[in-house]
């Protein structure tokens, strides 16, 4: 053989060897699912960065799977039940996480975080979410829900925003009378099982009445003085006659609608708020009304993350996912791309020097009175339940019940589903 056809043959050889190599490598590569309801809400710009910079990092592939938030359960049950998940990594609800857990389709964090201390100590008080002594999902962003106004509106009627739960009935008849066709205040009064009545309005002001939901055992409290209390103050807004009519049959969507539109001036939202209203009038300005006390200066807080699934056979990948999802390079990346205190330390640490009229209102929601802020629990039959409490608060409205009967009813209710699960 010739030194050039012996050279030609050994460059073939090589060649072959690193195709060989790489198609060896691409199905080696290990590949994750993703199922989330992220992308019209961020953008799908946003979460193609995300995922890039994972896949860079790792060498893991993630296949993201991006549905309408009210699909999401449905797949997350079929996920459950499957021999073998179709997803690893969970976009997840407190409300969902009970009839997921019940399925056993969610994988104990415990041991992960126990395993990284220097992780878990960079999450919030906040982060962790735990259902029945065990942590089955991490908060990846949180939030409070607030008094949330239309700059403009208020503005143009020459009305400040409220500095306090007093000032909100009439701060809405000031803008109602100035603008005439624009209501102060939008809410409702139904939505079969809505989260929105029992922790956005009903939450908002039994955290600064300094009411709970749960005791320290986990019973059912929120038929206390201070939930009465609460429960009178939502009536009150409706006897008060600055409410678009229809609140019996409108909805979560149909109300921040008319916000976006500018039919109201002000709802009960969270920071987010703005950035859904933006999708409608990108020129809206929107603001939360800076930080309240009352009896106590806690608030309601809730948030959306991330699971594991417990039959998932990409475990330790998937859990690497969640961990670069919330370290402190993306945590604080997202809080200053989207709007959202998302749930590190170093992320809401961000927010203190924010020129984001939501965002520099957080931390001291968060901060002024830590012991009564309220956050959302995992609850059994979540729908149920909100139907239930839901139901009895319209009752109460519509003056075919008490306050304290209504909320008395709901409570045994939601005791006795958690009292079957102990």
């Amino acid at each position: 053989m010739t030194a050039k056809r012996k050279t030609a043959s050994v460059f073939v050889a090589g060649l072959t060897a690193v195709l060989m190599s790489g198609s060896a490598l691409a199905q080696d590569q290990t590949t994750i699912r993703w199922l989330e309801w992220w992308d019209p809400e961020y953008g799908v710009d946003v979460m193609d960065d995300l995922v890039a910079r994972f896949e860079a990092e790792s060498g893991i592939k993630v296949e993201r799977t991006a549905v309408p938030w009210d699909n999401m359960f449905e797949l997350l049950v079929a996920n459950a039940r499957a021999p073998v998940a179709d997803y690893d990594v969970l976009g997840m609800e407190a409300e969902w996480l009970t009839a997921i857990d019940r399925l056993g389709g969610l994988a104990s964090l415990d041991g992960l975080l126990a395993a990284d201390q220097d992780f878990a100590g960079s999450l919030t008080d906040a982060t962790q979410v735990r259902w029945l002594g065990e942590t089955k999902m991490l908060n990846w962003y949180i939030f409070p829900y607030s008094y949330t106004y239309n700059v403009d509106a208020l503005a143009e009627a020459g009305v400040e925003p409220p500095k306090s739960w007093d000032d909100v009935i009439p701060t809405a008849q000031a803008v109602s009378d100035a603008l005439g066709s624009v209501n102060g205040l939008g809410t409702f009064y139904n939505e079969s099982g809505s989260d929105y009545l029992p922790y956005y309005m009903f939450g908002s002001r039994l955290a600064q009445l300094g009411g709970k939901f749960f005791d320290d055992d986990g019973n059912v409290v929120f038929n206390s003085p201070e939930g009465v209390a609460a429960l009178q103050w939502w009536k009150d807004v409706y006897d008060a006659g600055i409410l678009p009519p229809g609140v019996f049959g409108s909805s979560k969507g149909a109300v921040r609608e008319q916000f976006a539109t500018k039919k109201i001036s002000a709802m009960w939202d969270g920071p987010f708020a703005g950035t859904i209203a933006r999708q409608t009038d990108p020129d809206i300005q929107v603001a939360f009304a800076p930080a309240w006390c009352d009896a106590t200066c806690g608030y309601q807080w809730s948030g959306s993350g991330l699971s594991v699934a417990a039959n998932s056979e990409k475990q330790d990948a998937a859990w690497q996912f969640v961990q670069f999802l919330l370290s402190e390079e993306i945590s604080t990346h997202m809080t200053e791309t989207v709007g959202l205190p998302f749930a590190t330390s170093a992320a809401v640490a961000l927010l203190e020097t924010s020129d984001n009229p939501i965002l520099r209102e957080i931390p001291t929601m968060m901060n002024a009175d830590p012991e009564h802020n309220l956050f959302i629990a995992p609850v059994p039959d979540s729908e149920r339940l909100h139907r239930e409490f839901n139901n009895q608060f319209v009752s109460f409205v519509r003056g075919e019940t008490s306050a304290q009967d209504a909320l008395d009813q709901a409570a045994q209710v939601w005791n006795e589903a958690h009292e079957a699960l102990r």
